[in-house]
């Protein structure tokens, strides 16, 4: 399965010295076009987020890193963050929103500062207040030198100053800019986490999570392809980056168009989600150290991993807490060779108790199980490995059979004893030959015996 990786675009850009960012000559007339992008919108706000679309759809990053002027941007359809600003100043304008650019530096998806620095949009809305915008970051991403374009992703537009300063740095001289009530200097804004404002859809508050940064506490959380954002919208999830097995974790999610979803965890694929009110909600206990991941079915067949957790080794008290709820889960299991839990309960072998069975007899090896004939196993060795000259006692109930027999090469044993009232079948046998001994069942008489458990004899 493909792991997605949300990364940063690499910019490079000219960075002023003065806090009045020198626009580049237009000799273009903006009025009527941009009048066209944003429509009959009369708010301020709604002008900018349709301009922000409009840039964010049909611009895509310069990756030769040449185009720096809203003139160029525009007629190449591409720019690099110097270019997309100045297109969105030269709209903006035109109907009405006045604008700030911003000069500084971002972080990349790693948290290293990008060489050559960066630019972003301050936007005036209604009553002299403004929000912060990123188009460049908001249009897509750059990975190899080559642009890949976001699905409609928003979480760059009115950006919580709080979120923006984990990437964004303004310039020394337009640090009024960060907006924040106390200003950071660049070693803090060096020190900080790569976070990303998305982080606020799902349930993270920005400046919460700054404080606890600035302490220096971890402030660790779980991979987000923020993409998947545009068509679904997380409701609930673990909000922690590393996970506990044997303990429960709630998840909601609203798919925007119809989609399966999965959570993937060690031997765990977990596609049944419970439908309330159009929300996919899903209670998990993850079973296994490593990689939980939860993912999504595109139109394609393949699953996409959307968020993507660690889980720890876990504790002795962890893995009782697991078994207790999940027997069938246990880690045991990875050192128990033919172990099938849902053939092994259909045929009436309670897990619980198998699982204290094996760890008691150290048992590396489960009887082969077969599912052809009905049958429930009453009382059968359970150590798929049975010693030659040693005897075994059998016992079990068939259905709907001619014959049963156990057989070990070329030798066959069916004096059973049957017991009418519970349709009980018991034997004892001594296997004396180092061949597979089978527990098997003749469905049609005069016809071929399936086997019904299989067992090495050494």
């Amino acid at each position: 399965m493909k792991r997605i990786v949300p990364l940063f675009l690499a910019f490079s850009v000219a960075v002023s010295a003065s806090s009045q960012v020198v626009l580049s000559p237009t000799q273009k007339h903006w009025g009527g076009f941009a009048q066209g992008v944003v429509g009959s919108s009369t708010d301020k706000r709604d002008k900018a987020f349709k301009i922000y679309r409009w840039l964010c759809n049909y611009i895509s990053y310069d990756t030769s890193h040449t185009i720096r002027t809203a003139d160029e941007c525009f007629d190449n359809n591409s720019g690099m963050c110097q270019a997309y600003c100045e297109l969105f100043y030269r709209m903006a304008d035109a109907v009405g929103v006045k604008v700030k650019i911003i000069q500084g530096m971002a972080k990349d998806s790693t948290g290293e500062i990008v060489p050559g620095g960066h630019s972003w949009i301050y936007a005036y809305t209604d009553d002299g207040n403004g929000i912060l915008i990123d188009p460049t970051f908001g249009a897509g991403t750059v990975t190899d030198g080559v642009f890949k374009r976001s699905d409609n992703d928003n979480s760059w537009f009115d950006v919580d100053p709080y979120w923006m300063i984990f990437t964004h740095l303004p310039d020394e001289k337009m640090a009024e800019w960060q907006l924040l009530d106390e200003p950071v200097d660049s070693y803090t804004f060096r020190r900080l986490p790569p976070l990303c404002p998305w982080l606020g859809n799902v349930g993270y508050d920005a400046r919460g999570v700054f404080e606890d940064c600035k302490k220096g506490s971890a402030v660790e959380v779980p991979d987000i392809y923020s993409p998947i954002l545009s068509r679904l919208k997380i409701k609930e999830i673990p909000r922690e980056r590393n996970l506990r097995v044997g303990r429960y974790y709630d998840f909601t999610i609203a798919p925007k168009t119809a989609t399966e979803l999965r959570i993937h965890n060690g031997t765990q694929f977990i596609k049944e989600w419970e439908n309330k009110d159009g929300d996919a909600t899903c209670r998990f206990m993850p079973s296994e150290a490593g990689i939980l991941e939860v993912s999504w079915k595109e139109k394609d067949g393949n699953w996409y991993n959307f968020v993507t957790y660690n889980v720890a080794e876990p504790t002795e008290s962890e893995i009782a807490a697991l078994e207790a709820e999940k027997p069938h889960l246990s880690p045991v299991w990875k050192n128990v060779a033919n172990y099938l839990p849902k053939s092994l309960a259909l045929h009436g072998i309670e897990i619980p108790a198998l699982l204290k069975k094996v760890r008691a007899e150290n048992i590396k090896a489960l009887p082969k199980v077969f599912d052809k004939c009905e049958y429930t196993v009453q009382d059968v060795p359970m150590n798929g490995v049975l010693e030659n000259g040693m005897s075994y006692t059998f016992v079990f109930t068939p259905e709907k059979c001619s014959d049963v027999a156990i057989i070990n090469g070329e030798e066959w044993f069916q004096n059973w004893q049957k017991d009418k009232k519970t349709g009980q079948w018991s034997i004892t046998v001594t296997p004396k030959n180092n061949a597979p001994l089978y527990l098997a069942i003749q469905l049609h008489r005069n016809g071929d015996y399936w086997p019904c458990l299989e067992y090495v004899v050494r």
